[in-house]
């Protein structure tokens, strides 16, 4: 390994150190209560900092072969700092404190309005992430989808209605569920008429048509040089065809003519 590859494998594990060991919060983040956080959440959390453009969890991956010692665990698609028994990092834990009135939680758009109609409830006994702040709500959520809608949480109503939060370092909160009667936003409908209307597809350009069986009945005997022409030449056949209407207008002008000299 070159110097430049060292180094930036060097300043790579400060930051994961900093964020897995002291302020995961900082970041949007909420290891599990053994520390382990998933490697998609961290790589996208990273990717929004400047220095480390287009993370990916396999680059963070690489740091367990790069680094020797690596002072990471990495198991299947989690990582977390390997156990310090010195004491010296405090990432922040889970704490009964009081919540603010309102919380913020970012909401992908296609479960928004099931969201507003039945409220959240996590699968796999997950944890739903809320903010003091409605920025880093956005933040979050936008690490699903790139336009969340942002839902405001009256935790006294929460609370009343069966939801349990949990402080997590300065910036989050945690619930194990959240009720439709505490979660406020914009009417769904209104949501869904926001929505960019696709623009219709332009219509497909197709060649001349040679005319239908029907509508050669209707309009007169079926004419295989015509067919021919109007595919070969359709300008040519259609000027044929405007003589011909030209020639018929004559043509019933003379009969009108005609019939009237008999009955005079």
């Amino acid at each position: 390994m070159d110097r430049a590859t060292r180094q930036r494998c060097e300043s790579l594990a400060r930051t994961l150190r900093y964020i897995l060991g002291v302020a995961p919060d900082e970041y949007g983040l909420v290891p599990d209560p053994e520390g382990w956080c998933p490697l998609k959440n961290l790589a996208l959390a990273l990717a929004e900092d400047k220095a480390w453009p287009g993370m990916t969890p396999t680059r963070l991956a690489d740091l367990a072969w790069q680094m020797d010692p690596c002072p990471f665990e990495f198991d299947d698609k989690r990582v977390r700092l390997v156990p310090d028994p010195e004491g010296t990092l405090h990432p922040p834990q889970r704490e009964q404190n009081p919540p603010p009135t309102l919380l913020y939680y970012g909401s992908r758009r296609k479960p928004y309005a099931v969201h507003r109609r039945d409220g959240i409830q996590p699968a796999n006994n997950e944890e739903i992430v809320l903010a003091r702040e409605a920025e880093m709500a956005l933040r979050i959520a936008r690490r699903r989808e790139p336009k969340p809608i942002l839902l405001e949480v009256n935790t006294r109503i929460a609370e009343a209605r069966g939801t349990r939060l949990l402080s997590y370092g300065s910036h989050l909160f945690v619930a194990n569920m959240l009720p439709p009667e505490a979660l406020f936003g914009p009417p769904p409908k209104e949501e869904l008429e926001d929505r960019p209307v696709k623009k219709p597809k332009p219509a497909k350009t197709e060649g001349p048509r040679l005319p239908s069986l029907d509508s050669l009945a209707q309009s007169s005997a079926w004419n295989p040089a015509m067919d021919r022409l109007i595919a070969r030449d359709p300008e040519a056949a259609k000027q044929l065809l405007k003589r011909r209407r030209e020639r018929k207008r004559v043509d019933w002008k003379d009969a009108a003519r005609k019939e009237k000299r008999r009955g005079n």
